[in-house]
């Protein structure tokens, strides 16, 4: 069984001026033309991300770069019945067998950048939505614990087995005024 983690991170909208030149230069000249580009930051304990999300092809998309503007991974935003029933049967076990109580919010389906495979590979192979062994699952739940609820990022592999299991924070609500 995987011990929790705190995933001390924050994401915030910034404009595209904030961007690191590389990241911008990137969805540029790789990214065909979407409408809407969004800019967010997002602040870890240790490091910072930058993500430009957009919309191509009626789906979600997101992609994440290093603090200098590196490519990192590519996410989409997907449903349970977007992911082979094996691997939703093995999270919804773990998810069954470590939460008392659990909601999922969001999944991701993420193809990140390694050595051996180019950026123009990676890219395509999400922009094709390909179900490939390499690729991982970021699910967002809530859990209950002892009655105690809480925020969790969930990793797993393409077959749904477990990889890391952290505690978010909530989201940031300062912009709201009472």
């Amino acid at each position: 069984m995987a011990m929790a983690q705190d995933k001390l991170e924050r994401e915030h909208r910034i404009k595209k001026s904030q961007v690191p030149a590389s990241a911008i230069h990137f969805m540029e000249s790789k990214i065909a033309p979407v409408k809407k580009i969004r800019y967010y930051r997002e602040i870890d304990t240790s490091t910072v991300h930058y993500i430009s999300k957009f919309k191509k092809d009626r789906l979600h998309y997101g992609i994440q770069f290093s603090e200098d503007g590196k490519f990192q991974h590519v996410a989409i935003t997907v449903k349970a019945i977007d992911i082979p029933k094996d691997s939703w049967d093995n999270i919804m076990q773990f998810m069954n067998g470590y939460f008392s109580k659990h909601k999922i919010k969001k999944v991701y389906q993420q193809y990140k950048a390694t050595k051996e495979q180019s950026e123009k590979v990676t890219l395509k192979n999400a922009f094709q939505n390909l179900i490939l062994p390499d690729l991982t699952y970021r699910v967002l739940a809530k859990g209950s614990i002892e009655g105690k609820c809480q925020a969790y990022e969930i990793l797993v592999d393409a077959e749904g087995n477990l990889i890391s299991l952290k505690k978010s924070l909530p989201p940031n609500y300062d912009h709201i005024l009472y």
